[in-house]
């Protein structure tokens, strides 16, 4: 889309959303753009259809004593035509990548508008898939100058979701991910069950002893059968013909004998 001037200084080829400000011809508003600022697939486009931009800052300093206005509305016109276009206006991340059973789950989200402003007045629908491809519908609140959603009573397992938006009449879409673990029953208690090791001890035919009771386990340790060292003997005997480097030494030896004695004339 490229905005044009006919010859009868009608302009067309826009959209209502690329209409930042309308004509005025004295008190009486129209419906033909003054700026226009709009995006194609390989540039930003802006235009201003009036004359003597000048004497704009000469009226609002007649009326406000400043030029803040106007500065602001020209900050946001050259920061809309400089954006660079790989910059993602939607992001949903959650707080973590992987979660035990029982915690707090979060997911975070940014919205901006096409002039990279942090934008939180639009709602951000959250799609939460499951691993059985159950669909669970949610809508992120406003949290400062982001957007915010606590997911609770999820069960274990791998999730996926799809958040969307729309800003200015662009549909924004970001995906993400996220795994819940189960729970290890040992670590839900980390305190040390001195009655069932007890009760491990005395079916193992073991002793238990306590922090306190180290003199009595030296004792015991000294005195009992069961502490003391045991040096056990163990043997293990083999045909010697099953050794077959021997024999084969022994072949090797009776070669080297008969070559000496057939060298040396014995025989």
């Amino acid at each position: 889309m490229a905005a044009t001037c006919s010859s009868v200084g009608k302009w067309d080829g826009y959209t209502p959303n690329d209409i930042m400000l309308y004509q005025q011809i004295g008190s009486v508003p129209t419906k033909e753009p003054l700026v226009l600022l709009t995006n194609t697939a390989k540039s930003r486009l802006g235009i201003i259809t009036g004359t003597g931009i000048w004497q704009w800052r000469l009226a609002e300093f007649e009326m406000n004593e400043n030029h803040e206005n106007l500065a602001e509305l020209v900050n946001k016109m050259v920061q809309f035509l400089a954006v660079k276009e790989d910059k993602q206006l939607l992001n949903v991340d959650p707080s973590a990548k992987q979660y035990g059973a029982g915690d707090e789950i979060t997911l975070l989200g940014e919205l901006y508008n096409q002039s990279l402003d942090a934008i939180t007045g639009e709602e951000i629908n959250i799609d939460l898939i499951d691993s059985e491809d159950k669909v669970y519908k949610h809508t992120m609140s406003a949290y400062g100058k982001q957007y915010k959603l606590e997911l609770n009573s999820l069960e274990e397992g791998a999730y996926r979701y799809t958040a969307s938006s729309i800003v200015g009449g662009v549909k924004l879409r970001d995906k993400g991910n996220f795994v819940i673990l189960g729970q290890q029953k040992e670590l839900l208690n980390l305190s040390a069950d001195f009655n069932l090791l007890r009760s491990v001890a005395y079916n193992s035919k073991g002793q238990f002893y306590t922090i306190g009771q180290l003199d009595v386990l030296s004792n015991y340790l000294n005195t009992t059968d069961a502490a003391k060292s045991i040096i056990s003997e163990q043997t293990k005997l083999q045909d010697l013909i099953k050794l077959k480097w021997v024999f084969w030494l022994l072949v090797l030896l009776l070669f080297i004998e008969w070559f000496i004695r057939k060298w040396a004339g014995g025989y």
